[in-house]
């Protein structure tokens, strides 16, 4: 679910920066512009949801190559995951407000080689400034009870678009080096079976 839906402020609108800010503590800039459900927000569920696979799915064919070092990074990566998953929406703040494009290169470094799979995570960054611009819109009068709405005029298709254009790519650039499927794995069975296997070797050559 979009982040500013479920904690219901909008928060693309705020003059102080909110990562220096108590998500607790934030209002909306107008307590009479009502948060509802809006095409944008449609998006940012879609791109939850790849962020959740990049987490939770890693490709085997990839992982059998990763440097002892990269695979530390994937661990790592994966284990502080879980905060944007589990703990409420105003956990997952911080991605939708600045921290994305630390994300994005993190995962590129992993998947070094086929950064295209990373590329879709971009789409957070398109959305923060589609919010901004939106919501410094006014919003229409009320239509139905306290709900108020933007136009449809305000919102484009561009990050539909662009979020389709995504993924054409990685089909397009995996078809090229004759892959029609990448075969995943869940992230923890894999790092779970390369702990399991330093448990039976010298444990230093593994860290």
């Amino acid at each position: 679910m979009a982040v500013e839906y479920a904690m219901g402020y909008h928060l693309h609108a705020q003059e102080v920066p909110l990562l220096q800010t108590d998500p607790l503590t934030i209002s909306s800039v107008d307590t009479d512009r009502h948060v509802i459900f809006n095409y944008y927000h449609d998006v940012e569920s879609v791109a939850w949801i790849y962020l959740w696979f990049l987490y939770h799915r890693f490709p085997s064919s990839i992982y059998e190559v990763l440097t002892p070092n990269k695979r530390a990074e994937l661990r790592k990566l994966y284990e502080g995951g879980g905060v944007y998953f589990w703990n409420g929406a105003d956990s997952r703040l911080p991605v939708t407000i600045g921290k994305a494009s630390i994300l994005v290169r993190r995962f590129q470094n992993i998947h070094h080689g086929n950064e295209e799979l990373v590329t879709p995570l971009v789409l957070f960054l398109h959305l923060r400034e589609a919010y901004q611009n939106l919501e410094k819109e006014p919003q229409q009068p009320p239509t139905q009870g306290a709900c108020f709405h933007w136009p449809r005029s305000l919102f484009s298709l561009e990050l539909y678009e662009t979020r389709i254009a995504h993924f054409q790519q990685i089909l397009e650039i995996q078809s090229s080096r004759g892959v029609l499927a990448v075969p995943v794995k869940p992230t923890h069975i894999l790092l779970e079976s390369e702990r399991q296997h330093c448990n039976g070797i010298d444990t230093m050559h593994c860290m």
